[in-house]
């Protein structure tokens, strides 16, 4: 997720990024401008800062990490259909399939059902 070489200062930066993502993770409203609120930055310095070290901006790196933590859920069986999935990721069971197909090659209740 980092891109390389990285100080350690950047590392830790990115893991604090992640953990706000996490524990905002079920809250559909979970956006940028309150990542940005938790980081204590503007969405435009949390802009170019996640570009420069994950080369994802904020919205694509919080959705990637929405649906690595859907997959896991998944995959682990923790849910039984896409909308509990869905709703323990902030997303609507819709855009969470169709996001999924696109990362995954397939849908979600393809791994529901393994």
């Amino acid at each position: 997720m980092l891109r390389h070489p990285v100080h350690e200062c950047d590392r830790i930066f990115v893991e604090r990024l992640r953990a706000f993502v996490i524990s905002g993770l079920s809250d559909p409203g979970f956006n940028v401008p309150r990542l940005a609120l938790n980081v204590c930055m503007s969405s435009r310095q949390l802009q170019r800062r996640c570009r420069e070290l994950t080369g994802q901006g904020p919205l694509e790196f919080i959705r990637s990490i929405r649906l690595e933590e859907a997959e896991a859920m998944v995959r682990r069986g923790a849910f039984r259909t896409v909308a509990e999935v869905a709703a323990a990721v902030g997303m609507s069971p819709t855009y969470l399939a169709r996001l999924y197909s696109a990362w995954q090659g397939h849908p979600p209740s393809e791994d529901l059902r393994a």
